[in-house]
């Protein structure tokens, strides 16, 4: 469940923009990225970040494309939903990008908790928990579900290591950011000729 002082403004936007666009319809094509999103949250905060991403959407409408009636939702009204509700795991640091690497080199494949790294790596628990909490967030380290002991052992997602691999400056965030200046440069150098 997403835990969010401000979570009740986004409800409120939410219905704002039912009361204002009562017949509008809105449709997104990015199913694979919500999917992705299933690990990492519950089924009511799936359906949060859909409704937002909608209205999102909505507020602009003149800025959209249309299909068949319906508004196409574009995967920035998407990130910027993600952004909203979950704004700080939502981007990874450098320090993150780092640990991340060092978590790589040391364990590889094996199981590992948050003592067993604070013993290997130069990082007290607080600050294993701290770096780690955002990459099971977004997939780079998974929890094990078969684990010993109640204890929580995490592994590496290899899967997610290779993505990084040949990209580890930019996460999702940087690149649909870099892609929307592109644009905006775009739109600049459209209307000055």
């Amino acid at each position: 469940m997403i835990k969010n002082i401000k979570i009740r403004y986004v409800y409120e936007l939410i219905r704002i923009t039912r009361f204002l666009y009562p017949t509008q319809k809105v449709q997104h094509t990015f199913d694979g990225d919500l999917n992705r999103l299933g690990d990492r949250f519950n089924a009511t905060d799936l359906v949060l970040i859909n409704d937002l991403t909608k209205s999102l959407a909505m507020i602009n409408h003149q800025d959209r494309d249309q299909k068949n009636g319906m508004l196409l939702a574009s995967r920035s009204d998407f990130y910027n939903a993600l952004y909203l509700i979950s704004p700080y795991e939502f981007k990874l640091s450098d320090a993150h990008y780092n640990f991340l690497a060092e978590l790589h080199e040391k364990f590889g494949l094996e199981l590992f908790t948050h003592l067993i790294v604070s013993l290997k790596l130069p990082h007290s628990i607080s600050g294993v928990k701290r770096l780690l909490k955002p990459l099971v967030y977004h997939g780079f380290v998974i929890l094990d579900h078969v684990a010993k002991q109640k204890r929580q052992y995490f592994k590496i997602n290899t899967s997610r290591m290779e993505e990084f691999e040949q990209n580890p400056a930019q996460s999702s965030y940087e690149q649909a950011m870099q892609e929307w200046d592109d644009f905006k440069g775009w739109i600049d150098t459209q209307n000055r000729t």
